[in-house]
């Protein structure tokens, strides 16, 4: 980010920006995975929620910062000086240790168990490890850890292909219609840096939200999704509708705001809510890949969304109704993703197999026999691209 606060041509700028935007939305990913591996389920949305609200606290500020200096120069220096001390967390913060014992970095894992035993003035002993490496060995789904999955995982067989397609098509219209909203700030009634800011206060609500909707067995995760997408949708219609036939209402153009606002709570809450099912719907050995994968599609939508705002200088309304679309769409498809409320979290391929084609958790199903289940893994391991008919 110095870099670009220093930039003295176009050239320069785009590179450094470039790797602004690379090593910020990586960090920002491996945060998330990081915070919902570290912590037992039943905290898992909560400690999610606080770091979403951290996100919105700094986008609220951001408002203030943009009023005070405006120009880019004098903000993109405030915004890498505040982030310099949070360079010491790599020295500070350990690893995931779900995700070294599910690499099979057994020692390092217990280490970094242990640490936290220790900081929570609990006590754990090499017998507890021996009881969870037998149960572990003896589970459905258990696998050599010294396999080494990649992104291609993500499509190897059928069920995680069709997942995947659905994953990334959600992440991609959450941040199109996102960046969409949030970018067009500056064409609602007001001072655009207290519309910003109010955007800001709206993501923290959206938090909040999801936090009790998705720890509902009403609402969950799925139906969480879909019912903020399909707000954001029905919302960005009425705005649509109440700038096109209000200009000379002033109620009415004040309703539209109203809407537009309630359309950005909309977008924000479901942007936050595909995180978590995102991260709970892949096993442990290719969660971070399917997180990248999916903010990989969102960086797309958020590339496409400034092409789509341009529109409105030929058809004042052409951009709504295109983000609103994606929305109701990508509503539906969420409407199909597979439900994780209360499953915990799976660690290996053949656990998240078995889950995708039955609807049942390997720990908690009582629907098929143990005996079941291990022939189903041992077809999986065997030839996992011929498991399902596509």
């Amino acid at each position: 980010m110095f870099g670009v606060t220093y930039s003295v041509n176009i050239e320069m700028f785009i590179v450094f920006r470039t790797l602004t935007g690379v090593f910020t939305y990586a960090s920002t990913i491996a945060a998330f995975v990081y915070v919902v591996e570290i912590v037992e389920a039943k905290w898992r949305i909560a400690f999610g929620t606080s770091y979403g609200l951290f996100f919105s606290y700094g986008y609220m500020i951001l408002g203030g910062v943009a009023a005070m200096y405006k120009a880019w120069r004098k903000i993109y220096l405030v915004c890498t000086v505040i982030g310099i001390p949070f360079i010491l967390s790599i020295a500070i913060i350990p690893e995931s240790p779900r995700w070294l014992l599910a690499k099979g970095k057994n020692e390092e894992g217990k280490k970094v168990v242990k640490l936290i035993a220790r900081i929570n003035r609990k006590k754990i002993t090499e017998s507890d490890f021996q009881e969870a490496k037998i149960a572990e060995e003896n589970s459905v789904g258990f696998e050599n850890h010294q396999k080494s999955y990649t992104i291609m995982d993500l499509y190897r067989t059928a069920s995680i292909r069709r997942l995947t397609f659905k994953i990334t098509f959600c992440w991609f219209v959450n941040s199109c219609v996102y960046y969409g909203i949030s970018l067009n700030a500056g064409a609602l009634d007001g001072n655009i840096f207290v519309n910003n800011s109010l955007n800001g206060v709206l993501e923290i609500a959206a938090n909040i939200l999801i936090f009790f909707l998705m720890q509902t067995k009403l609402f969950g995760r799925r139906l969480t999704e879909s019912s903020m997408l399909f707000l954001a949708c029905g919302s960005l219609v009425a705005s649509t509708i109440c700038k096109e036939f209000g200009d000379s209402n002033k109620a009415l153009q004040t309703f539209g705001t109203v809407m537009a606002f309630v359309s950005k709570f909309g977008i924000s809450a479901s942007f936050s809510a595909v995180y978590y099912i995102t991260t709970e719907v892949y096993p442990t050995v290719i969660r971070a890949n399917g997180l990248a994968t999916g903010s990989l599609f969102a960086r797309i939508g958020g590339i496409i969304a400034p092409y789509v705002i341009y529109l409105q200088e030929y058809v004042r309304w052409l951009p709504n109704v295109i983000f609103a679309v994606a929305a109701f769409f990508a509503g539906v498809v969420a409407l199909y993703v597979p439900e994780t409320y209360n499953v915990p979290m799976m660690e290996t391929m053949v656990k998240a197999e078995v889950f995708y084609n039955t609807g049942q958790s390997t720990v908690l199903s009582t629907t098929q026999t143990n005996s079941n289940l291990k022939n189903y893994e041992s077809v999986l391991l065997n030839d996992p691209l011929d498991l399902t008919n596509e």
